[in-house]
């Protein structure tokens, strides 16, 4: 039986991640402007067009991911 983890450190742990993502978006965000600076882009394509591809792609792995651990149990 897996052990419960008590609050203090679920929320540690929310805490911890919130602040990786938080990092890895502002990774992202700076490529793509640099990326759109470089090939001359718009921030309206930028932001309705770029970034709903990468975000969509994530999402799609995300969920292939999951399908796969699934089909494998």
């Amino acid at each position: 039986m897996a052990k419960r983890r008590g609050r203090w450190e679920c929320l540690v742990t929310l805490a911890g991640v919130t602040v990786l993502v938080a990092l890895v978006s502002e990774v992202f965000v700076e490529s793509v402007q640099e990326a759109a600076k470089t090939f001359g882009m718009t921030p309206a394509f930028v932001g309705f067009i770029i970034v709903a591809l990468v975000g969509g792609a994530a999402e799609m792995a995300s969920a292939f991911s999951a399908a796969r651990k699934t089909a494998s149990t």
